[in-house]
């Protein structure tokens, strides 16, 4: 034994600063209107992913006219300060509905905006729903749009657009796929090449912004026996807000990040609804069978609390 290690050692360690205290990554996912309450010991500065809700698919109500996928609703993701709410202070927010589905020669219904407190906040933000898709002889509705709140600089935003419709020059054909905040929807046909006998069908919604994107257009066909597939949904965002996919007599549009299937008439597939709080658009349909219902919204949060 060294003489006086001990005491130095017993010293050094009298006098080690306790280390500073640890923030563990925690989350909330808000899926319905209500409040979310600030914990204690909360860092300031949050991560909000916000999603609107998504546009239904459109439906034409005969055999021979298809209707485009549901747009998904806008995807926001930003880190805000919340320093101006106090340790169980709460902050309200909105989930926006989907579009609900229909019948008829009728458009989808637009989804419902989302927001992450209010108008008075500094971190407010709002996200936009998405445009129904188009009926079998209209384009796609544009989503719906405005400013995105102080929290996400007051920047234009809109919801992806709906997929077109069908019709326009001839009927059959297919639908276009509704737009995902990660990409627009995909065109009707081959790719949107056209090849001989096919038409241009309706436009898709064609506004967008941040976390949204336009939807695809349709296509028609003049001879009855050939059958062609529809647009897909556009891409998503890590999991959310994929477009819906179009209606056709040939293969159905694939919905994307839990968006709806397109109907096919030659299969007998409805247009489905998106999968609940994936602010997914819904699938477009014909021949009456109501079309798919777009998802509801969400909200994310990501904060960081400090260990005691």
């Amino acid at each position: 034994m060294v003489p006086g290690l001990e005491d130095t050692l017993g010293s050094i360690v009298r006098n080690v600063t306790p280390p500073t205290p640890l923030f563990i990554q925690a989350q909330a996912v808000i899926s319905s209107t209500g409040n979310w309450t600030r914990p204690q010991n909360v860092a300031d500065f949050i991560e909000v992913v916000l999603v609107a809700g998504g546009g239904a698919g459109g439906l034409w109500s005969g055999g021979d006219y298809f209707g485009g996928g549901g747009g998904a609703g806008q995807y926001l993701r930003r880190i805000v300060n919340i320093n101006s709410i106090p340790a169980l202070g709460v902050i309200p927010i909105t989930i926006g509905n989907g579009g609900s589905g229909v019948t008829g020669n009728t458009n989808g219904n637009n989804g419902a905006n989302s927001a992450f407190g209010t108008s008075t906040n500094t971190f407010y933000m709002v996200a936009y729903g998405g445009g129904g898709g188009g009926h079998g002889n209209n384009n796609g509705n544009n989503g719906n749009g405005g400013a995105c709140g102080i929290g996400a600089d007051n920047i234009t935003g809109y919801g992806s657009g709906g997929g077109g419709g069908s019709g326009w020059q001839t009927n059959w054909g297919a639908g276009g796929g509704g737009g995902g905040a990660g990409g627009p929807g995909e065109h009707a046909g081959m790719f949107g090449n056209f090849q001989n006998n096919q038409y241009a069908g309706r436009c898709g919604g064609r506004l967008t912004s941040e976390g949204s994107s336009a939807g695809g257009a349709g296509m028609g066909v003049g001879d009855s026996r050939q059958a062609w597939n529809a647009g897909n949904g556009g891409a998503g965002l890590n999991g959310l807000a994929g477009g819906g996919g179009g209606g056709a007599r040939g293969m159905c549009g694939n919905g994307s990040c839990g968006g709806g299937q397109g109907r096919s008439s030659t299969h007998g597939d409805q247009g489905r609804d998106a999968r609940p709080n994936s602010g997914s658009g819904g699938g477009g349909s014909n021949d009456n069978v109501v079309s798919g219902s777009g998802g509801t919204g969400i909200c994310i949060i990501t904060y960081w609390q400090k260990t005691t």
